[in-house]
């Protein structure tokens, strides 16, 4: 199980993902996984995490295609993990 989890909410933001993807790659700990949460990219932000899953990248996608529910998800999933575990949760 890994220690940490990095939460990257995201809408249309294939501008921005590949700079925060190349960082968290050359990290000395990799003891991590990436957890994207995507509310509904119309970009091609899919097209582009499933190249880096396909590559062996410690991330998890998820689309919720609902916009603005997002962030309620977001909270009360932070929240549930930070009371339920001893891991690291880390917000990106």
């Amino acid at each position: 199980m890994k220690q940490l989890t990095i939460f990257t909410p995201t809408y249309n933001r294939t501008y921005v993902l590949p700079k925060l993807y190349e960082s968290l790659c050359v990290q000395t700990c990799q003891d991590f996984e990436w957890l994207i949460v995507d509310d509904g990219s119309t970009d091609n932000t899919k097209e582009l995490v499933d190249e880096w899953i396909g590559e062996g990248g410690v991330m998890r996608y998820n689309m919720i295609s609902e916009n603005g529910i997002l962030i309620c998800i977001f909270a009360r999933l932070f929240f549930d993990l930070k009371m339920q575990s001893d891991k690291s949760i880390t917000y990106l």
